[in-house]
This record gives structure tokens, sequence and C-alpha cells, in this order.
């Protein structure tokens, strides 16, 4: 027989999710993550327990009567320290979807957000108006020659996102980080759209001298004074792709000034940024694009979310 301290030990060191089913499992870890107070605390345990144990979603559900094994339930247990150690569950997984594609995600570069979806919804709208005039203009033998900067790329969820869903499109991507750039080149491949997305390093629009029909762009603008209340899990992401400056608009203001001299007559630029700073852009905008349609786009909550600058033709 084991020895009382034999046996003290042995409960220390064991999973507590030990000789779980796995329905179990995922109730217990939903607790855990309720009690840190993590958003969705219900869908982010079910993501981790079928990453433990290596189901996917109609299997997982299959299989919530099944006792949970000695090595998943210790698979488990690390995923779950490591999501209450503020780790986000994007790199916990290793990728995130974004337009109803999966995309790889690590500590290089920005996770993906729902609402900027709203970014490659307009960019598909006005490429589809684009594509309508042209064939007005030269016939069903046009062909679009839009060009599309997709500007702070990260992992280059916008771009390949309207280049895999639009036609004759040529999207330039662009990022100041190096790292971000091989995630978006990944990502690109996975994708099949290396052919119609090209990468290049640089600030802003600086990589990219040619004039240009679109330009979407997902700036940092955190006020840097947010930054400490921020939770901490998006601490955890790169804080340049984040940290706006003072008031969050001194990269848009920069994106402002190479703007005007890149966006060509009949183009459209469309910045996302937080519903409260949409005012203040609106001026900045409407003083370097005099001539220029601005105004804004609201998100499914009924908040301005996405400057728009349409600039008219010569």
């Amino acid at each position: 027989m084991l020895s009382s301290r034999r046996r003290a030990i042995i409960m220390r060191t064991e999973s507590p999710l030990a000789n779980s089913v796995i329905l179990e499992a995922f109730a217990r870890t939903r607790l855990l993550l309720e009690r840190s107070r993590i958003t969705d605390a219900a869908i982010e345990a079910e993501v981790l327990v079928r990453l433990a144990v290596r189901k996917d979603r109609a299997r997982y559900f299959a299989s919530l009567q099944e006792p949970l094994g000695a090595e998943q339930s210790t698979a488990l247990d690390e995923l779950v320290q490591r999501r209450l150690g503020g780790e986000p569950l994007g790199y916990i997984v290793g990728s995130r979807e974004f337009y109803g594609m999966d995309f790889q995600v690590d500590s290089r570069v920005l996770i993906p957000r729902p609402e900027t979806e709203l970014l490659v919804d307009l960019a598909l709208g006005f490429l589809a108006e684009r594509k309508a005039a042209l064939r007005s203009e030269c016939g069903t033998g046009g062909r679009s020659p839009v060009t599309v900067a997709d500007v702070c790329t990260g992992s280059g969820a916008v771009g390949i996102a309207i280049a895999a869903s639009a036609q004759d499109v040529r999207v330039i991507a662009t990022d100041i980080s190096a790292d971000a750039i091989d995630v978006a080149a990944a990502n690109a491949t996975a994708h099949s759209v290396l052919d119609r997305v090209e990468l290049r390093l640089g600030d802003l629009l600086g990589p990219i001298p040619e004039a240009l029909d679109l330009i979407v762009v997902n700036p940092p603008y955190i006020p840097s004074a947010n930054w400490e209340a921020l939770p901490s899990d998006v601490k955890m992401e790169p804080r340049m792709a984040l940290d706006g400056g003072d008031d969050g608009l001194d990269i848009f203001r920069n994106l402002l000034k190479q703007g005007a001299n890149r966006l060509a007559p009949n183009g459209a630029m469309f910045v996302e940024l937080m519903p409260e700073q949409i005012e203040n852009a609106d001026r900045a905008a409407r003083k370097l694009f005099e001539k220029a349609a601005v105004g804004s786009m609201q998100d499914l909550s009924g908040n301005p979310r996405v400057l728009t600058i349409q600039r008219g033709g010569k």
C-alpha cells in the first residue's frame, strides 16, 4: 500500500481533470475562465478542450461522454494556465478566423478582430463599383486595373481576404515589421494568393511610389495613455501594432499626408479607428482632401468605425 505521504504527493501532482469525461472538463474549464472574467468563457472553454483532445467540432460534440485521457488532461491544464496567465486565445490556438478564412497568428502580429471585416466589405463594394464603371466605359472587354494598398497589414488578413474575394485586383501589403511580413507571406501562401498579393517592408505608404485606386488601413490607434488599462491579453500583442500616440491618431495623420499624394482620381481610402476618434479624423481628412467626399461607416453595433475618403475625378 502507498503511504499517506505518497498518496498526498500523487494528489497534488495529478491533473484536476483526470478521470473526467470531456463534458465535465469543459464545465470546469468554463468555470475557471469565468472566475477570471474572461469574455466568452463558454466559447473559449470549448476551443481549449477541443485543442487538448484534438477533435474538430463535430467529433467533439459526439464525444462529450468519453473519458479524458491522462495526456489530454495534462494538455488541457497547460492550455488553461496559459490562458489564465493572459496569453491571447489566438496565440494559443495559432490561428484566428477572419472573413471566413483561417489565418496563422502568433506573437509577431496583431490578432484580427471581427470589426475589421468592415474594411473588407467596404473594399469589395468599392471594387465592384469600379469594375462596373470600367465595364461601362470600356465595354465587356475592359479589364479592371485596380491597385489596392493594405497598409499595416500585420497577418495579412485584410489584403488576403480582398485578393481571395475579388477578381482582377492587385494588392500591395505593407508593414514596418519584418516579422509581420513573414507571417503575412505564410498566410498568402496558405490561401494561394501570392500571385495577387505583393508584400513590401516599410512604413505606411513609403514602399509604394505608384498611384493607388484604394487604400485600406487598420492602423495603430490606441492612445498611449490607455495602454496600461488594456486587458492583459491585449497587452501581449505587439505594442507597435496598437499604440497610436498621444491621441491615437499619430499614425493616421502621417497616413493622410502620404495618401494625399498617392490616391488616384476616383480612388478611395478606408481607415478603421475608434468611434470617438472619427470626428477629429474627419476634420483632419477634409483639410488634406478638400474636394473629396469624407464620411464614416458604422459597425454592427451602430458605432462609427471606418473613416471613408472618396476622391473625385480630375
